[in-house]
């Protein structure tokens, strides 16, 4: 409980200070960079624990790292952060990645990811079957399946 607590304070801290340093960035650019985070890391997880037996932790940790890794370097290095023109962005230079948002990239970049961690994962140890039926049964009535998965 005292880690919860400790967790909440830290990132309440945190939050106050980006939002107070952050008073001049476009609220488009932010809300965009959240939901490029969002899809490029998560989405990928979500629909691969969903429609695919084999996958595995190692494949949703690499996919996770590797969607918001590949996000966040794609928008530093992206025109939101890098500009010509003084006072358009960040700093002044010309920008390596030409799009503005990096989801047309990222995302498939995380889908990737998960899908040679999952082939790296399942090299390391053998793939148990019944996890994908019981969160399937899990995910469909709503019960634990301790006893109902091996009927």
């Amino acid at each position: 409980m005292f880690m919860v607590r400790l967790s909440s304070i830290i990132i309440t801290i945190v939050s106050i200070i980006l939002s107070l340093s952050l008073q001049s960035f476009n609220v488009t650019f932010l809300a965009v960079l959240a939901l490029t985070l969002a899809a490029s890391s998560n989405l990928p997880v979500i629909l691969f624990t969903i429609y695919w037996k084999k996958f595995n932790k190692t494949g949703a940790v690499f996919g996770m790292l590797v969607g918001l890794i590949g996000t966040l370097v794609l928008v530093g290095l992206s025109p939101n952060v890098w500009s010509p023109e003084p006072g358009a962005a960040l700093f002044k230079g010309e920008p390596i990645f030409p799009l503005v948002s990096p989801g047309i990239v990222s995302i498939p970049l995380g889908f990737v990811a998960c899908y040679i961690g999952t082939l790296i994962g399942s090299r390391k140890k053998a793939v148990i079957e019944d996890n994908f039926s019981e969160i399937t049964v899990k995910s469909n009535i709503g019960n634990d399946v301790k006893g109902i998965a091996h009927h």
